[in-house]
């Protein structure tokens, strides 16, 4: 009965929310980035767009376009694994190059 007053706790909203979050890192789990093309590669091999990248967990899932799309972004800013090795030097490279993406793809350019 406690999972039935904590499910209830939650309103509409807040399950979309939880919803996209769980396909966009579950759909990215092993996925990786090309930064110099702004494309993620997804386990499979395909590289695509932040927009492709939604369209494609859109239609797998049928979860609002839009949610699953800021969602993606989130995954690029918290949810992707960088590679283990890196140094500070090149993790503050990476980390600043996500946020520029981030920001260009948010100002409506490509990405």
């Amino acid at each position: 009965m406690k999972s039935d007053s904590i499910q209830s706790d939650f309103s509409e909203e807040d399950g979309i929310f939880i919803g996209a979050t769980e396909a966009v890192f579950a759909a990215l789990e092993k996925a990786g980035i090309d930064l110099e093309s702004r494309k993620i590669i997804w386990a499979d091999g395909e590289n695509l767009t932040v927009g492709q990248t939604a369209e494609r967990i859109h239609l797998q899932t049928g979860i609002d376009l839009k949610d699953i799309e800021n969602h993606v972004l989130v995954w690029l800013e918290v949810g992707y694994d960088p590679p283990e090795d890196l140094d500070d030097n090149e993790m503050d490279i990476l980390e600043n190059t996500i946020y520029e993406w981030i920001a260009e793809y948010s100002a409506g350019k490509s990405g």
